[in-house]
This record gives C-alpha cells, structure tokens and sequence, in this order.
C-alpha cells in the first residue's frame, strides 16, 4: 500500500489531499487509523472543538480531557484544534464532516495523552509520557483490492479565536439558521458550595453531587448556595471551567479561556454556564468573587460581599470585571438572602496589590451557611 499527500497554500489555509492506493491488491478491513493526521509536541494539548447541537452560531468553545487512546468524538463544526495554554496552535478542518462512505468514517477523531506530566496506562501496561497528541480527520478507513482511498483536509495555526474566525469566514454554510435565544426560558439551577475540612478545598457544583460529596472519604459538608447558573450555553454566557489539583486537593473555577492552570490543575469539565458581563434586565447580576489562601492552597468562591475572608488567610484574586469579579450568576429563591447595603473597604488586597477605599455598592446575593 502506498500513502501520498498533496499540500498547497489556500490563503490562511494549508490544503492536504491524500491518497491511499493498494498496489498489492490486498485487502485491508475498516479500522481505525493514525494516518492522516497531524502530531503536535509537547505543551500543546488543550484539545478545543465544538460538538454541539447549534453549529455555526458562534457558541462557546468544547474542551476535552482524556487519559485514554483512541478517544474519538464528532464535532458538529468539523473541525478541532490543540492548542497551548496560551491558545496558540493547530486546526484540523474536514470539509465534509458527515460523509460516511464506503470504508471511510470521515468523522474528525485524536488521541488524548493530554498529561505529559504523568504515565499513563495502555492495555493494562504503563507507557511513558511522551508528547504523542494528534488529530485526524478521518476517525478509520479500509480499502478492497485494488482500490484507491483519497480525500482533503485543511489546515491552519494561530489563536483559537482567530483559527475560529477564519474557519467561519471559509467553511460556515451560506445559510445557518440560529435559534434566537428566550432569556425567559434559561433553566436556572443552584450554584452549591461544600467545604472539606480534610483538604482544606471549597467546591462548586450545579449537578446535585451532594451524596457523592458528602459520603466521599473527604466529607464534603454543604455550606449553602451563592445563586444560581444556567446548565445550558446561551448567547452571551461563558463557561465556569472546573479544574482539580490532585496533588493539593484544591479546585479551581475560572471564566477565562486563558486562565489556564497547567500542569498542576486537570479539566474536570464546566460546572454550568454564567454571565461574563453584568446583565440587569436578564437578571444575571450577581457578582461571583474567587479568593486564595497561600497557606492552606484552597481557593474560596463567594457571591457575598460580606463574607470578608481576608481575615482567615485569603486574598482575592482579581477577575477581568471592574467590581474584580470572575463573572455574574442569578440571585437564588426561597432561602436564599439578598443583602443592598454598601460597603466601604479601606485597604482592599487584590493578589497583593493594594486598592484603597474600594467600595462595593450593589445589590448581592449572599451565602447562607
């Protein structure tokens, strides 16, 4: 069998035609392949793609973490790129993602050794932690006697959002139809906040883990709800990445693609879906703050003001908005309070950076404990 690409420059794009043909007259079952694809080196493995049921609507980023080989998945935009912590990388680009022919699944699939920090285990043996992330753009393929397999993909590098643009501006199909979206209808879910004394580690969750944390060797005690946030994307959300520190015990939420915690931290996934702006008629205005205890390693997520925890050890770490927030959730129901009152803070310390006289004024919701 012989294996030849093609390659040609199409403005912000590299073209690859490749061609598989069997001289041998031999024949070769459907399967999975490692050919064609493209192999990146290490730090670029932050796998980005899309997989949702609204492509070409401009929605959120997909993030994938895997220890496993052979993991596959169908992104619905038909396309995928690794990227490092930065957000710089590669995209792959099927043109024709949904053409399943005869012998070729033409479905984007990669390889996920995303943690070249640590082994990783294949059939039961552990293999070393080599810098082997690729993606193909065909998932597998087999060939009869005599035939000739061939197809193209495209390629492109630079910053996610920019591959992301480009991709839009050459590939995205002249007519898309995007749902217009009913803030009304946003299902709403409270945002839970448990404490293991244990691991000294605050966690976030939206999915009704109580009984998982509670029973867990950890003892997860629940400390009450800051709000609440959407478990579905939603035009003007971001996600609330989940990420974990093995070695610590410590989880870390961030609204920021690039507040990228590696090596140490792992993606568990989004918690659920919030406000990265402050939206007043939809309701989506209740700041969300995140602090840091140096000595313990917990990070502390409130969304009341005045639960002050400088005093126990911690510092806030600013976010992107100008009240320092990491982003904006829904005020809560029933047992939940709403608090008004302004609060002046002299000497307020954002990640040792001193702000005088920082006064919070806004309506907040606040924790119950």
């Amino acid at each position: 069998m012989t294996f030849t690409t093609e390659v040609e420059l199409c403005g912000e794009f590299v073209r690859v035609k490749y061609t598989f043909s069997d001289a041998e007259r031999d024949h070769r079952s459907t399967n999975q392949q490692e050919i064609p694809a493209v192999y990146v080196e290490e730090g670029i493995n932050r796998q980005i793609s899309y997989d949702g049921s609204e492509p070409w609507c401009n929605r959120n980023f997909d993030e994938y973490y895997s220890t496993t080989r052979d993991f596959a998945f169908y992104p619905t935009e038909g396309w995928s790129a690794l990227i490092d912590k930065d957000g710089y990388g590669i995209a792959v680009i099927n043109p024709d993602p949904d053409n399943v022919r005869k012998g070729v699944d033409s479905r984007l699939s990669y390889t996920a050794i995303l943690n070249f920090e640590e082994d990783y285990e294949v059939a039961g043996e552990t293999a070393c932690c080599a810098g082997t992330n690729f993606v193909s753009p065909i998932l597998e393929f087999g060939i009869d006697e005599g035939e000739t397999v061939e197809g193209v993909y495209y390629l492109t590098v630079g910053n996610i959002e920019d591959m992301r643009d480009e991709i839009y501006n050459y590939f995205s199909p002249k007519e898309v139809s995007c749902p217009t979206d009913d803030y009304s209808s946003i299902d709403l879910i409270p945002l839970e906040r448990y404490y293991s004394q244990e691991l000294s580690d605050h966690l976030l969750t939206a999915t009704h883990e109580a009984e998982l944390l509670v029973d867990s060797s950890y003892m997860y005690m629940y400390e009450g709800d800051l709000g609440q946030i959407s478990l579905t994307d939603f035009e003007g959300s971001v996600p609330l990445r989940r990420y974990y520190n093995s070695y610590t015990g410590d989880h870390f939420y961030t609204t920021d693609f690039y507040e990228y915690p590696y090596p140490d931290y792992k993606l568990e996934g989004f918690t659920g879906f919030v406000c990265l702006e402050e939206d007043t008629d939809m309701g989506c205005d209740v700041p969300l703050w995140r602090y840091y205890n140096p000595s313990t390693g917990d990070h502390l997520y409130t969304s009341d003001y005045r639960e002050y925890p400088e005093g126990e050890g911690y510092i806030l770490e600013a976010g992107s908005n100008s009240d320092y927030s990491i982003g904006y959730i829904w005020g809560g129901s029933g047992g939940v309070q709403v608090a008004d009152t302004a609060v002046s803070v002299s000497s307020y310390t954002v990640n040792a950076v001193s702000v005088s006289s920082y006064t919070v004024n806004r309506d907040s919701n606040a924790l119950l404990s």
